[in-house]
């Protein structure tokens, strides 16, 4: 975790500026140098743990962004029997969203009209007893599908 291994190199660095600070005068100045490039190696050190830091703060930010945007989509739409539709008033418009691919992928594909009492999923290619506005699981006499979509 790069906030956690800068304040690691802040530490060291505190310590080696104390020790500095504390430097006899008449010290040497091959050590002083060597101990000011160690300053300047470890002040190197978590600049770029911070710049570490920055980034995966800001990635975090996106997906909270991301997940509050998702939120937000869920919390307007209105469901029926299992089935999310856009929310016109508080009533289901228009074709729902596939509920397959949304617990399988965690995504919403809007179903395709297949007629009046089916619609299909063009992504996992489910069909479902759905229609426009809020009509689902209409009861009706078994058909083969086939003779729905005109196929004979």
């Amino acid at each position: 975790m790069p906030i956690a291994e800068a304040l690691t190199s802040i530490t060291a660095m505190i310590g080696l500026v104390k020790t500095l600070k504390d430097v006899d005068h008449d010290l040497d100045k091959g050590q002083l140098k060597s101990q000011m490039a160690q300053l300047y190696s470890d002040l190197a050190d978590v600049k770029m743990d911070l710049v570490d830091a920055q980034q995966e703060l800001h990635g975090k930010d996106q997906t909270i962004r991301e997940l509050n945007e998702r939120f937000d989509f869920q919390k307007a739409l209105v469901e029926i029997e299992g089935f999310k539709y856009d929310s016109k008033d508080g009533r289901p418009s228009g074709l729902p969203y596939c509920p397959n691919c949304e617990v399988k992928e965690g995504k919403m594909y809007r179903l395709s009209k297949g007629d009046e009492q089916f619609s299909d999923c063009l992504n996992c290619e489910k069909t479902h007893n759905a229609a426009a506005n809020g009509r689902v699981n209409l009861k009706s006499p078994p058909i083969e599908r086939d003779v729905l979509v005109g196929r004979y």
